[in-house]
């Protein structure tokens, strides 16, 4: 099976000191199997299949039950496709989760994710992460953040320097996310163990066709176009909650595997990305509004999708993606 790599002209389109930063920041990762692009025109279901797909539902999964899946149901014209719900961390005790999404899986014909498998692996997203990850030649990290940040960091950081060598000529947003990725792999959490993760692996060997609602490079977009104010606060305090953060994960998977809605929102809302951030803003609400419109195309073409993304993109309290589809035309439910 082939492996998603580099484009050929890697080689000749960065500087050794650019290579030697990307390969730095892409140490921890592994080359993935190469995703089943979806046809661009998908055919339409028919009522029959429709009506057959929401019988279907029901016998799969009658009832409320503790703990169910974060799923909803969103209906429109031509089809019906499901939402669900992932955190993008678990510990590998938590994969068994993924269970309880089989038969959304089952009755879906395509899958699609925020971004294929591998997507920051491509030639665009590393040349994306070197523009508009890496600071200026001659620049440093502690040199371009706030005073408050640079303390926060030095004290965190005082006997790892390890990392503060690795993040010295990162931009802030992208020293934000390597230190929240380092910090989270030291403690076992993986993406290997996550739900989008367990149903790509199962997409690939079924052969179903899978699609991405974005590119790698539009999701570093969202995180580098932000205001550097914003960046400076959303790395101050990933620095601030580093030592705790995998507690707060920890808890976060917790109350996603029991279903608890409220303590959810509130574990999230209390991470380094508070709802009235910039950041919060870049990440969540504007590619919600994007993913929206891709979303509502699915459901023209016919439906029987199954969509998977972070659950904060269902729950968050403004411009969650099932509250965007409503006020779109679209019947949504949140399945028992």
């Amino acid at each position: 099976m082939k492996v998603i790599h580099a484009a050929r002209g890697y080689q000749e389109a960065f500087s050794g000191q650019e290579k030697n930063c990307i390969k730095r920041f892409f140490s921890r990762y592994r080359p993935v199997p190469r995703a089943c692009e979806p046809s661009k025109r998908i055919p339409l279901l028919g009522w029959r299949r429709v009506l057959r797909s929401v019988f279907a539902t029901a016998l799969l999964f009658p009832g409320a039950a503790s703990g169910g899946p974060w799923v909803w149901e969103v209906s429109g014209r031509n089809g019906v496709l499901w939402l669900a719900g992932s955190i993008h961390f678990v510990a590998a005790s938590d994969a068994v989760a993924a269970s309880k999404y089989d038969g959304y899986y089952r009755g879906a014909r395509v899958v699609y994710f925020e971004s294929l498998p591998g997507a920051w692996e491509t030639f665009e997203a590393r040349r994306a992460v070197t523009t508009a990850g890496m600071l200026p030649v001659g620049a440093t990290l502690l040199g371009e953040v706030s005073t408050h940040t640079r303390a926060q960091l030095e004290a965190v950081l005082a006997f790892r320097p390890g990392e503060l060598r690795v993040i010295s000529h990162m931009r802030p947003w992208l020293a934000a996310y390597r230190l929240t990725q380092d910090s989270l792999a030291h403690a076992g959490f993986s993406r290997d163990a996550s739900l989008e993760v367990s149903l790509q692996r199962e997409a690939l060997k079924d052969g179903k066709p899978i699609g991405g609602l974005e590119s790698g490079a539009d999701e570093i977009a969202a995180l580098a176009e932000t205001p550097v104010s914003a960046q400076d606060e959303f790395l101050r305090l990933t620095a601030f909650q580093l030592n705790r953060m995998p507690v707060s994960v920890r808890n976060i998977s917790a109350a996603w595997s029991s279903g608890d809605a409220d303590r959810l929102l509130a574990l999230l809302n209390a991470g380094p990305i508070p709802p009235e951030s910039a950041v919060y803003h870049s990440l969540i609400t504007a590619r919600n509004r994007r993913w929206q419109t891709k979303i509502e195309r699915l459901l023209d073409e016919g439906g029987g999708a199954l969509v998977v993304v972070g659950v904060e993109h269902l729950i968050c309290p403004r411009e969650s993606l099932p509250s965007l589809l409503e006020k779109a035309g679209c019947k949504v439910r949140r399945v028992p």
